[in-house]
């Protein structure tokens, strides 16, 4: 019976230090590695995300390389700084290349350009909200000289031009310095547009 008595105590003994073997050592091991599949899925998830995310962009950039010539068109009309000289030298070639004499240009005076909206107050009454845009123009007068036919030309390269030129205002006359009759002093006031990011 002591065997059997010492047998059945040692077997105990036995499972209890399993048990303690198991809560102690192998419970830890086994949540440390519960804790590491989890944040393996977690970052396999976020690795998903931003590949589908590097794809979307690698999308829009191909789009937009589909797309370069329209935007680069875009950018030259409504650049985001005017350069004066440039303007200038574009207007004389402009000039030049109809056969007329560009004469005078005055400096460009920047004006931003504001949005204005009727909008019901409170009260009911119609208020003006003004909001200003990231487009700006710039105002500046030009004196030609030539003649009308030659005029016709230089306008009409204004407006295929793929810079956002306006003429505002045009006021012409005859040149009285002139011997010729057909020689006219066209005055014109122009709008160049641009776009500030």
């Amino acid at each position: 019976m002591k065997n059997i008595n010492s047998i059945s105590i040692v077997s105990i003994i036995l499972i209890l230090v399993s048990i303690g073997i198991l809560l102690f050592l192998v419970k830890p091991i086994y949540q440390k590695f519960q804790i590491a599949k989890t944040q393996l899925s977690e970052s396999q998830t976020e690795l998903e995300y931003r590949q589908e995310y590097v794809k979307q962009i690698a999308d829009i950039t191909k789009r937009l390389n589909k797309d370069k010539d329209s935007i680069d068109k875009l950018n030259f009309a409504l650049p985001e700084n005017i350069s004066i000289a440039s303007l200038f030298n574009f207007l004389q070639a402009a000039a030049q290349k109809n056969g007329l004499l560009l004469t005078d240009v005055t400096m460009p005076t920047e004006v931003p350009l504001v949005l204005k909206k009727k909008v019901t107050g409170k009260s009911g009454r119609q208020i003006i909200s003004k909001q200003r845009t990231n487009l700006t123009y710039y105002t500046f007068n030009t004196t030609i000289q030539g003649p009308y036919n030659y005029f016709k030309g230089f306008v009409s390269d204004l407006e295929k031009s793929a810079r956002m030129i306006e003429i505002d205002d045009i006021s012409f006359g005859s040149n009285l310095e002139s011997n010729t009759s057909s020689i006219f002093s066209y005055d014109l006031a122009l709008k160049v547009y641009s776009f500030h990011k």
